[in-house]
């Protein structure tokens, strides 16, 4: 057996009835963002699907294109004046706003979620909490020590575009002191929960789970 790796979770480890179920965040997408890979044999992480890649890879560069397009490059300032009109300048906002938040976007969407059971650490963010702050336990990272379950849960939301309706699934760590931190959350349920039980089996966990289909 390898040592690095946590016993199995125990299956009469269930919630309890006062366990709290309530959604950590307010925010929600009706499609799938993350997905759980192994990394090594001490080490999981959920990254973005290659579909969202993709999106960042053609929309960043068709965004800079519509912006440099307007832009003269003999020009002291950079921009031609005769051709800054109403179009010119309601295609260049489009343009500078779209790369900005794909970039901003790109940023979060990257940003490592990590389970390393060598450190024992989980950890949001692009330093590990051995190299920040040692012992802390944070919104963003918790010794593995203290995760009592992994969650998951559902909640019914509205699409604020098209008014459709559709199930999205959380996905959080519950602590020994009851306290929860949020991993992630999209809407593909079946990805989540299979995720879930991966990560579970990894880390020596049991499920918590609380869904609607």
């Amino acid at each position: 057996m390898d040592a690095t790796r946590p016993p199995l979770p125990s299956n009469d480890d269930a919630a309890p009835a006062d366990a709290d179920w309530t959604p950590l965040t307010r925010h929600s997408v009706n499609f799938t963002t993350r997905r759980l890979r192994q990394v090594s044999t001490t080490r999981q992480a959920f990254r973005p699907i290659w579909g969202i890649v993709v999106a960042w890879v053609v929309t960043i560069p068709a965004s800079a294109l519509l912006v440099l397009g307007y832009l003269d490059p003999d020009s002291a300032l950079g921009l031609a004046v005769a051709r800054v009109t109403p179009p010119a300048l309601i295609g260049m906002i489009i343009g500078s706003s779209t790369l900005v938040f794909c970039v901003l976007a790109m940023w979060a969407g990257m940003r490592p979620i990590v389970f390393d059971t060598a450190s024992g650490w989980f950890w949001q963010g692009w330093l590990s909490p051995e190299s920040t702050s040692p012992g802390l336990t944070s919104s963003s990272a918790v010794r593995l020590s203290r995760v009592r379950a992994v969650q998951v849960l559902s909640k019914f939301v509205q699409d604020k575009y098209d008014g459709r309706h559709y199930h999205f699934y959380e996905l959080n760590l519950v602590l020994h002191d009851g306290r929860r931190l949020h991993v992630l959350g999209h809407a593909g349920m079946a990805a989540l929960r299979g995720d879930a039980n991966e990560l579970a089996a990894f880390i020596g966990k049991p499920v918590w789970e609380k869904v609607n289909f």
